[in-house]
């Protein structure tokens, strides 16, 4: 007769083999639909463009798709962020989230930076200046601030995100080759807005409030630095002009959502601000071969004041312009004589978009990483525009997202 010590051991492997078999099973069978979708999809990919690079993005989308329909996925999301809570411990799944003494959620890397030599970076911006001077088309950088945690919130030995050498370094790099450009990281510090007031516990993103003083500071350099005549008025700048309204408990940001209500500490609330003269406006985004076209007021075009997602779903920095999508184009009926802007920019730039919209005819973004340098550059080459902003916030300032007028070798 086998020990009964080791006959449970063998019961119990057995059990939790069956378990995992099983719980694998189910999964198959719960998200076997988009699974399904998403095969047929990187196959169909993978036939058309039969490349090394074509693979790893199918398997990564496939990793996501499994990962995003996992079967109880919030519910051990939780369990996962209570026990992580329970322990004490400041970071949660190997360092991908990390927090501070304040309750405020990071990024968490081991690294400096990404290798990415920034003279390259702002030299790319100099080529692009070059190019459109013909045109008369002004060409500047925006750098947005980043959430870095406070030295004295930092818990010891915890490797919190913080590119702010990257970006001090690319700013010197645009300054020696005379590339305009406006540090909102300094600029917000005249705007007086307090550290809680420019970010969220649990979210990279700033906040709609931070994004408004961004926005009025960005205008000011424009004027300053090329006589834009943005806004002469004054009135989009000025926030009395601006509706409020709270959304209570509606903001799980990026971070929130990888780690779970429970470690996060809970829900925030999210405020949003829209002119009250409502104004008229052309959205047409999306992908470039699958664009929608939306019309109106500032809301609901520009700002969607309804929301149907459930709280892992939602992002509430979606609710400005949808976020980020591959394509935006925004025409002001109201001004149809302004300015035309492109913004070459990542998520960080939607809600100072949909304000600056406002001062200009026509604003177009893309989301630089999404473009090969050829479709980058095709684009450029097609279209004109009286100011270019590539608006970038620092952990964004890598080799995808500056896809034009690349040095030879890299």
């Amino acid at each position: 007769m086998k020990h009964p010590q080791k006959l449970g051991q063998m019961i119990f492997a057995a059990v939790f083999f069956c378990s995992v078999i099983g719980y694998g099973a189910l999964n198959l069978w719960y998200a076997k639909e988009p699974l399904a979708e998403n095969v047929q999809e990187a196959w169909d990919n993978i036939r058309e463009e039969p490349a090394a690079e074509t693979v790893v993005s199918a398997v990564a989308d496939l990793d996501t798709a499994v990962t995003e329909n996992t079967l109880f996925r919030y519910p051990l999301l939780e369990c996962y962020g209570g026990m992580q809570l329970a322990l004490g411990k400041h970071e949660e799944n190997a360092f991908d989230v990390v927090k501070d003494k304040d309750g405020y959620l990071h990024g968490g890397n081991f690294w400096t930076g990404f290798g990415d030599d920034t003279k390259e970076l702002a030299m790319r911006v100099r080529r692009l200046a070059d190019a459109m001077e013909e045109r008369g088309t002004k060409v500047g950088f925006v750098l947005p601030p980043m959430k870095v945690v406070r030295q004295q919130a930092a818990y010891t030995g915890i490797p919190y995100n913080d590119f702010t050498e990257q970006a001090d370094s690319l700013l010197r790099w645009l300054r020696y080759y005379s590339v305009p450009y406006l540090d909102l990281r300094e600029s917000l510090k005249d705007d007086n807005l307090s550290y809680e007031e420019t970010y969220y516990k649990t979210d990279h993103h700033w906040s709609p409030l931070a994004a408004f003083a961004g926005f009025r500071d960005t205008v000011d350099w424009l004027n300053f630095q090329w006589n834009a005549g943005l806004d002469p008025a004054g009135n989009f700048r000025d926030l009395s002009q601006y509706e409020t309204k709270n959304f209570p408990g509606l903001m799980l940001g990026s971070q929130g959502r990888d780690a779970g209500v429970v470690y996060s500490g809970g829900t925030e609330d999210y405020q949003v601000y829209y002119p009250k003269s409502g104004g008229d406006f052309t959205w047409i985004h999306g992908e470039p071969d699958h664009l929608e076209k939306e019309e109106g007021a500032f809301v609901p075009t520009l700002l969607q004041l309804e929301t149907k997602k459930g709280l892992y779903e939602l992002a509430a920095s979606n609710l400005y312009l949808n976020s980020v999508q591959e394509y935006d184009s925004i025409e002001n009926h109201s001004l149809e004589d302004g300015a035309s802007v492109l913004l070459l920019r990542d998520s960080y730039a939607s809600p100072l978009a949909a304000f600056l919209s406002q001062c200009c005819g026509r604003l177009d973004m893309l989301w630089a990483q999404k473009y090969s340098g050829d479709e980058m550059m095709d684009y450029l080459e097609a279209h004109d525009y009286d100011y270019i902003l590539v608006m970038l916030y620092p952990e964004n300032l890598t080799y995808e997202n500056f896809p034009f007028y690349e040095s030879e070798g890299l």
